[in-house]
């Protein structure tokens, strides 16, 4: 699903991000959004504002509206942080058996 640019020239970085985010979006699925809009959902309840950003920013994509740069990269190093997370998880219990 291809995030729809603002009405300015796009930035290198930026277009980066958008392949990233696009590549991500396309890999992992409708169940797997749908647990994190759940998610971030349950959080943003709790006063997580970091959640309600990430909330918002996917709600964007899925209605394909247009979002800021900012919003963009963190999302994007949101995505990051929770797939190393996720490799290190699954290197250590590896290590374990």
């Amino acid at each position: 699903m291809p995030i729809p640019f603002g009405g300015r020239r796009p930035v290198a970085i930026t277009e980066a991000v958008r392949e990233y985010i696009n590549k991500w979006w396309g890999q992992v699925g409708y169940l797997e959004i749908s647990s994190w809009i759940e998610s971030c959902a349950s959080c943003a309840i709790e006063g997580n504002e970091l959640a309600a950003e990430l909330l918002g920013t996917i709600e964007r994509i899925k209605n394909k509206e247009q979002i800021g740069d900012a919003y963009l990269l963190q999302l994007a190093w949101f995505i990051r942080d929770v797939q190393d997370k996720e490799i290190k998880k699954e290197s250590e219990e590896t290590i374990k058996n």
